[in-house]
């Protein structure tokens, strides 16, 4: 369908790297073809009213941010 999916992290060490977080999934076992295809670290999630994760604020966000 040409999507790829991308992985948002909170993380509170700003040392983390894509190539290492790449190295740890890989080393627990998953796939190469299950790895996201990006990573994207921000401040904090987005929430809805309802308290969830807004999905469609990331996704118009990183869109945004492709577009630049």
């Amino acid at each position: 369908m040409g999507e790829k999916c991308c992985a948002f992290i909170v993380a509170s060490d700003a040392a983390l790297r894509p190539i290492a977080l790449r190295k740890h999934l890989r080393s627990h076992g998953l796939a190469e073809f299950k790895l996201p295809a990006r990573f994207e670290f921000i401040d904090r999630m987005p929430l809805t009213a309802f308290g969830k994760i807004d999905k469609q604020t990331l996704r118009s966000d990183l869109q945004t941010k492709l577009n630049v």
